[in-house]
């Protein structure tokens, strides 16, 4: 079915959904059900199995591809995702790329996704992207520039930035303030020091700052001490 250099029409789709549907794992959809909110239709398939499909399709003409999705199944769409993190040209990823997180509403699929974009860990210039989407008004468009931050730029050069971009982010929405609390924790992880002194004065709302204290504690690369530390600050 997937073919290296197989250039896809209506009819190769549906087989291909036709297969999708044929891999269902009712157990692991309902386990799947609880724990991702979304509006597409779930079929049950599990990750692994998702990322050699969207491994092998990649091998083929995936313009042709994303041309053809009907974004019906969360599953569809997690590979949908998957595979435009493999393209390498910088024009044609942008433009899938704005197209397709348009389309998330869970965070399922905006981290896993997120996590597959190769090209951004060798372009710095998606920093600024990530910071733009940080400024829209969807729950999860948001989430996915914090989440491009959190994958690809928690480093010495983005630093001191991105704690003032934290800081400026006021949102009330539950899944941009959990990757804010997440993202933070991995910038103690990395720059303990800098990140210590954020939190010692921020402008953090009472959950998003007990959570990150929460999600810096749960680690195993923070000392017993810091871990100590961190929980007298609580909110």
């Amino acid at each position: 079915m997937f073919r290296e250099g197989l250039v896809w029409n209506r009819e190769f789709y549906n087989d291909y959904l036709n297969y999708l549907l044929s891999l269902e794992d009712k157990n692991y959809k309902d386990f799947n059900k609880r724990i991702v909110n979304t509006k597409d239709k779930m079929i049950g398939i599990r990750v692994s199995m998702l990322r050699k499909i969207a491994k092998d399709i990649s091998k083929t003409d995936i313009k042709s591809f994303l041309e053809l999705v009907t974004d019906k199944y969360y599953e569809e769409k997690l590979i949908e995702g998957i595979i435009i993190g493999q393209i390498t040209g910088k024009k044609t990823f942008d433009w899938y790329l704005y197209r397709f997180i348009k389309k998330i509403d869970n965070w399922a699929i905006c981290d896993m996704c997120v996590s597959s974009f190769k090209i951004m860990k060798k372009d710095n210039s998606y920093y600024d992207v990530a910071k733009s989407l940080l400024k829209e008004k969807d729950e999860f468009i948001i989430r996915v520039g914090l989440i491009i931050i959190l994958d690809h730029y928690v480093d010495e050069n983005h630093i001191d930035d991105i704690l003032k971009q934290i800081d400026n982010l006021k949102s009330d929405k539950y899944y941009v303030n959990m990757a804010t609390s997440w993202l933070l924790s991995v910038c103690f992880i990395k720059y303990r020091n800098k990140t210590l002194e954020y939190l010692k004065n921020n402008n953090l709302d009472k959950f998003t700052f007990n959570k990150t204290i929460s999600k810096i504690r749960d680690s195993y690369r923070v000392s017993v001490d810091d871990k100590e530390m961190l929980k007298k600050m609580n909110k």
